[in-house]
C-alpha cells in the first residue's frame, strides 16, 4: 500500500499565508506582517519552516523582506493579475476569427512566460450580442459562456474568472471543454484590487468607460482609437502592399476595407489610408473598387463582397484585402466562381503568421506576427503598471511580405 503524500511544511504554511495576504485586512498592502518568532508561535513550526515559506512568498511577489523592517504586504496591483478582455469569437472554433484567435494565444503566452507576472490571468469575454457586459472566462464552454453573457448583460464587468494562470494546449481559446470558474467583477474592490493591469482585444466606448472606472493601467490591442495600443498597422500595410504592386506592373486598384463605423469620419482611417497609399504609389483607384464594411465580419459576407464586386463591367488590375477574414471568404468565392487570381486578377490579402488560407493557391500576403504583437504589448503593460513612462503610447507593428501566386 503507496502512502500518501504530504506537503512539505513550509509549502503548507506559505499557502496559509497566501489565504491570510488575501482576506485580512491586517495584512493588505503596505502593512507589517507579524515577525517570524510571532509566526512561529501562530502556527507552531520551526524557523526553517517560517524562513522557506517566506522564501516561496518574496518571489511570487506577494511580500518584501528588508533589514530594519521586516516582512510587508507588496500591493497585488504591481505584482498580481492581469485581465484579458477579448470578444467572445475567441472562443468559438464555428465562426470565430483565426487570426483574433491567435493573437489572444500568443498574448496569453507571454503573460505565462513572463517572469514578472505572478497569480492569476482573467480572461474576460465579450458577448457578441450585448457588448454592455464584460464575462471572463478561463476558458469554459460555449453554451455557458454565451448564456452567462445574456444573464448579465445589463451589469458592469461581471463573468466567470480562470482560476489558473496555466493555461495547457486543451485551454487554448476555442477549445470547448468546461473548466472550474467562479464569478468574477472587475468593479469590485476586492477583485481589481488584485489586478496589475487591463489589456484589452475588444473596444467600445462603453467598454472604455467601465474600464476607465477601474482606475487601473489599461491598454489597447489592435482597438481603434483606443490609447495607449499596440496595433497591427493598416497605413504600413497600404503603403507595403502598393509598393508592391507597382512592382508588378500594376496600374490600377481597388479594395475590400473594414473599419469600425466610428472611425469613418475619423481622420487616418483606412479609407484615407487607402486613398493616400495609392496616389503616392502612382497608382489609379475608383469609388466602385472600393467595397467598405463594418465589423462583424464573416467569410460569407466577404464572399459576398467578392461576388458583388466580380459583377461590375470595368475592374481593376489588383484588389487588396485588409481583412483575414474578408480575405477567406473572397477566395472560397474565387474557387466557386472559377476565378483565377493571379491571371484574372492580382490579390493581396492580410495575414497572420501560422494562419494558412483555404484553396489551392499560394496567397501573396503582408503577414503580421502575433508573437511581436505580444511581447510589445507585455513591455507596454509593464511600464504603466509600474507607473513609469512609456516612450511610445501608440506602437504600430508592420507586416512582412511573403510572396505568393495571386499578385
Amino acid at each position: 500500500m503507496s502512502k500518501i503524500k504530504t506537503p512539505r511544511k513550509y509549502v503548507w504554511l506559505a499557502d496559509q499565508l497566501r489565504r491570510r495576504l488575501a482576506s485580512d485586512n491586517d495584512w493588505s498592502s503596505g502593512k507589517r506582517l507579524p515577525t517570524d518568532n510571532e509566526l512561529i508561535e501562530q502556527y507552531r513550526v520551526s524557523r526553517a519552516t517560517v524562513v522557506h515559506a517566506m522564501r516561496l512568498l518574496v518571489e511570487e511577489g506577494m511580500v518584501s523582506r528588508k533589514t530594519g523592517r521586516g516582512t510587508l504586504a507588496v500591493s497585488q496591483q504591481r505584482t498580481g493579475q492581469i485581465a484579458l478582455v477579448i470578444s467572445d469569437a475567441v472562443l468559438r472554433e464555428d465562426g470565430g476569427s483565426p487570426s483574433y484567435r491567435a493573437c489572444a494565444s500568443a498574448l496569453l503566452d507571454h503573460l505565462n512566460d513572463h517572469e514578472c507576472w505572478y497569480g492569476k490571468i482573467h480572461v474576460v469575454q465579450v458577448p457578441a450580442r450585448k457588448p454592455s457586459a464584460l464575462v471572463g472566462a478561463g476558458v469554459t464552454d460555449t453554451a455557458s459562456t454565451n448564456s452567462l453573457g445574456d444573464q448579465n448583460a445589463d451589469t458592469a464587468i461581471t463573468g466567470i474568472a480562470s482560476n489558473s494562470n496555466q493555461f495547457t494546449a486543451q485551454d487554448r481559446p476555442g477549445n470547448t471543454a468546461k473548466t472550474t470558474a467562479g464569478i468574477l467583477d472587475l468593479m469590485d474592490p476586492d477583485v481589481s484590487r488584485d489586478v496589475r493591469g487591463v489589456v484589452s482585444l475588444y473596444r467600445t466606448a462603453q467598454i472604455s468607460e467601465q474600464l476607465n472606472q477601474l482606475g487601473l493601467p489599461t491598454m489597447y490591442l489592435n482597438s481603434p482609437g483606443g490609447t495607449p495600443n499596440v496595433s497591427f498597422s493598416t497605413e504600413l500595410f497600404y503603403e507595403a502592399a502598393m509598393h508592391h504592386l507597382v512592382d508588378t506592373q500594376c496600374k490600377t486598384v481597388g479594395a475590400f476595407i473594414v473599419d469600425h463605423p466610428s472611425m469613418l469620419k475619423a481622420p487616418g482611417n483606412r479609407k484615407e489610408q487607402f486613398i493616400t497609399a495609392t496616389e503616392a504609389a502612382g497608382l489609379q483607384h475608383h469609388n466602385d473598387w472600393i467595397r467598405f464594411h463594418s465589423p462583424p465580419i464573416t467569410e460569407q459576407l466577404g464572399a459576398e463582397m467578392f461576388r458583388e464586386f466580380w459583377r461590375l463591367p470595368n475592374r481593376p488590375d489588383a484588389i487588396v484585402l485588409d481583412d483575414d477574414m474578408v480575405a477567406r471568404g473572397v477566395l472560397w468565392a474565387a474557387m466557386d466562381m472559377g476565378v483565377r487570381f493571379g491571371d484574372d486578377i492580382k490579390l493581396i490579402a492580410m495575414g497572420i503568421k501560422g494562419v494558412d488560407f483555404p484553396g489551392h493557391q499560394v496567397v501573396t500576403q503582408l503577414q503580421f506576427d502575433p508573437q511581436e504583437l505580444a511581447v510589445a504589448a507585455i513591455d507596454m503593460i509593464e511600464l504603466l503598471a509600474a507607473g513609469k513612462p512609456v516612450p511610445d503610447l501608440s506602437v504600430a507593428i508592420a507586416p512582412k511580405l511573403i510572396p505568393g501566386n495571386t499578385g
